[in-house]
């Protein structure tokens, strides 16, 4: 699924990105060049890179934690 409109990047590619190293919404941006046009899907990049980083699937779907309660 696309993550990044503007510059065709998937979910695949931020998670690529986390597992290459990048700990952050901007390193992993800066990696995989999304949010760098129009900026509306850095909170989807957010939700990839914690829910990667926390081991939590559901944020890695981007679900809010809150839904899974």
């Amino acid at each position: 699924m696309f993550v990044c409109i503007c510059n065709a990047v998937t979910e695949d590619d931020i998670l690529g990105a986390v597992d290459a190293g990048a700990r952050c919404v901007r390193s992993a941006c800066e990696a995989t060049e999304a949010g760098s046009n129009c900026g509306s899907c850095l909170e989807r990049v957010e939700n990839l890179v914690e829910g990667a980083l926390s081991g939590c699937p559901r944020r890695v779907l981007g679900v809010p934690l809150a839904a899974t309660a």
